[in-house]
Parts: C-alpha cells; structure tokens; sequence
C-alpha cells in the first residue's frame, strides 16, 4: 500500500476516498482481487479537508470534474478505516482565537487532549507575549499567546472571540486555507437582515453567511463533514432546538410553543460586570431579555426548517441561576397524538446519536456537567407536553459541540477528546 504521507502533506480530498464499503480490489475501475480492497458504493464529490493540498488521493486521481477513478494497483480505503489512520498517524494543527474567555479555555482543555490535534496558536489580547501556563497552569503547553491567529500556519482555526470581531478575521482565515470553526454568533443566521436588530451592527462579513454550516451534529452531520465555516450555535438555542427537534420534525406541536431556560453565571462569560457579581446573583433568580433573547432566532431558524418553512410560534424566557454551569430548558406545548407518540418520535429522532440521550426522569444539570451531553425527558400533563433537556452549557452549548463539529469535519470519531468519567455529586 502507498506510504501514508507527512502531516502536511494529507490530499486534498482524502473524503473522496472515504465514501467507499468493503468489497474487491479495484483494478482500473473494475472488481477482482485482493479482499482488502473496497468498491464504490456511489460517485462520490470531493470533499476537501485541507483546501491547500493536491487533488490526488489514495489509490484515486481526482480530475476536474471532481468524480474519483481508481489509480491501477492501489487499495481504496474505507472511510472508517481511514479515519483510524488518520487518528494515529495525522496530527491537524489548530489555532484557538480569543483563549482566555471560559468557551476559549474550555476548548483548549479539550483540544490539549485530542489524540489528532496540535495546539499550534493560542491568542488572547490580555495575554499577549506570555506564557500559555499563566491561564493554563495544569496543562503541558510551551508557548506564549500572539494577539493574532496566523492561519496560514494552520489547519483550523476556533474562534471563540466575542461578537463581530471574529467576523472580520474569517475571509482571511479562509483565505489562507484554514476551516474555521465559530463559537460566537457571527454566522449562525442566514439572514442578514437579522444581524442589527439582536446584535445592533451590520455583518462584518455577509458574504459568508451562504456557505456557514450551522454546527448542531443533530441536525446538519452531513452538511459539516463538507463546511469550511461551522457556526456553533448558542448554549440556550441548541438545548432549546434539542428539545423540541423532534416534535416539530413529527407535527406532533399544536399551537404555540414555550420555552423556560435557565442558566448558570458562566454563560455571561469571564468579563467582569455588576450583572454577575457574587452578591448580585447568589441566593435570586431573575429572568432577563424578557423582550426577546438574541438565541431566538436560531430557534426558529432552526423550527422552522424542521417544519417545511413555518416555525410554530415560540416565546422564550431565560432565567439567571446562582449556579456556575448549566442550562435546563423545559419547553410546553399542546399535545397532537398520545405522550407515547411523542416518545417515539424522539427516541427515532436520536437513535445512534452519542451525545442526545433520553431519560425516564427529568434530568438535571448536574448530571450533564463537564460533558457534551444533552439529557431529555419527554412527558405530558393532560394535553400538554412537558419536554425538558439539559446540557453543559460550556460543553454541548459551546466548545464541547466545536469540538464534535471539528471531529466531523476532519474524519476523527465524533466522540474523540469528549469522552470521560462523570462527574457526580
């Protein structure tokens, strides 16, 4: 078999070869030989994972038309076969843009344990010119923060700065042959028009809000695997879309929709303000954007594709808790069909999926904390449906989820690095 070639020199399109099942040896197109090799199960469209590289791959030339031809006396791979090569053999070099905020800083302690990943760049304003062990003192990094991603240097880059300021940086991040993959919600509307009424500016970068990919692994796994630009999308909206996915993908909401969120104090992120000091927030809960919180229209984004182009009416209420992590949503609607109905829909909507899980009991957010999961209930009382859903907001509603979007795009198991203990009490 060819020698599998360095880190920087990986195809192009390595996912042309990898939409291929275990069948024959393919000897200029045609079948016979050795039982290692694999046969086309359809014509598959080039894919690039790193846009700089040729366009040849294993066992495949990949000509203009994009449509891949076996090359005589090469092995076509499989793709899970070829992901496991690439998790033990290809590392992909990676850039964390803003790594000192709590969605930064829990990437980097993601990432710093992936077995396919070097951090190459880690940036921070704040911490420009120091050591990475001053914000991550239990991690084994050398380096110093640069206040500026070079992405021509990397494979990847995770932004995970504030609100327009990544926007401007993404063309040119792209540009430079990087995917990058946003934690903030410059790209999560398709709707430009959206952007100064919840966010109050114009989009830095419209032009790219075509091809960004929002990154719920529920929704859109086949439409990341392709994306350059993945936007995660934000921690109240994905629990919130989680627990109502299915139902409105089933026509199983009659009538308006409700949904109660609560929060723990990180999601406000590491900046210190009145808001989120200790004696403002311990021992209350209040609720807040009662006017409409800017995750909305992600949610009915979202609904809305799910349901042929009319989302159900949503209102959406968040709630502060004094708690550090956390977010539980419990969403209310009128009941089409049985509860029973209703819980089949759901466990058929996340069959096989590894992190969306349903309980018997309502769940809590302790259960979820420190992992990517998202625990949800499904009940009713009387003709109203009670769906409850919880998640880390940290993890599945923010870094935990770019990294399970980064794993989909570059081959690795989805649940690389995002697998560990529980944590309880």
């Amino acid at each position: 078999m060819t020698a599998i070639p360095s880190e920087r020199a990986v195809p192009a399109t390595v996912a042309s070869a990898v939409e291929y099942l275990p069948g024959h040896f393919c000897e200029n197109g045609t079948g016979g030989g050795s039982p290692l090799g694999l046969l086309p199960r359809q014509a598959p469209q080039p894919r690039p994972l790193w846009p700089a590289w040729p366009r040849e791959t294993y066992g495949l030339t990949v000509p203009p038309g994009g449509t891949p031809v076996p090359v005589s006396g090469e092995i076509l791979l499989h793709r899970h076969a070829l992901s496991c090569i690439f998790m033990h053999t290809v590392t992909v070099r990676a850039a964390v843009a803003g790594a000192n905020g709590y969605a930064g800083m829990t990437l980097v302690n993601l990432l710093a344990r992936h077995p396919g990943v070097e951090l190459a760049q880690l940036t921070s304003r704040s911490f420009a010119g120091q050591r990475y062990r001053t914000v991550f003192p239990l991690l084994e990094l050398e380096g110093t923060f640069s206040e500026a991603a070079d992405a021509s240097a990397v494979d990847v880059v995770f932004s995970c700065l504030p609100h327009g300021v990544g926007a401007a940086s993404a063309a040119g991040w792209l540009e430079a042959g990087a995917r990058v993959i946003d934690m903030s919600a410059d790209f999560r509307l398709r709707d430009v028009g959206a952007y100064p009424s919840w966010y109050r500016q114009e989009h830095p970068a419209p032009e790219l809000l075509g091809e960004a990919v929002l990154g719920l692994p529920e929704l859109h796994e086949p439409a990341i695997e392709r994306a350059r630009l993945v936007a995660v999308p934000g921690c109240h909206s994905t629990a919130a879309i989680l627990g109502l996915a299915p139902a409105v993908a089933s026509g199983l909401v009659g009538g308006d929709v409700v949904v109660d969120s609560k929060t723990g104090v990180s999601g406000a992120g590491r900046s210190p303000s009145p808001s989120v000091h200790f004696a403002e927030v311990a021992e209350t809960v209040h609720a807040y954007s009662i006017g409409g919180h800017r995750h909305s229209p992600e949610l009915l984004q979202e609904l809305g594709a799910l349901a042929d182009g009319t989302p159900p009416r949503v209102t959406l209420v968040t709630h502060l808790v004094p708690m550090i992590r956390g977010i539980l949503v419990t969403c209310y609607f009128d009941l089409v069909g049985s509860v029973s109905e209703l819980r089949d829909a759901y466990a058929e909507f996340y069959a096989g999926q590894p992190f969306t899980r349903l309980l018997d009991q309502t769940p809590t957010t302790k259960l979820t904390s420190h992992t990517n999961l998202c625990l949800v209930n499904v009940a009713a009382q009387g003709d109203k449906a009670v769906v409850t859903a919880a998640i880390d907001n940290l993890v599945k509603g923010a870094s935990g989820q770019g990294v399970e979007c980064f794993n989909i795009a570059f081959g690795f198991t989805r649940t690389a690095a995002l697998e560990g203990p529980l944590q309880w009490p």
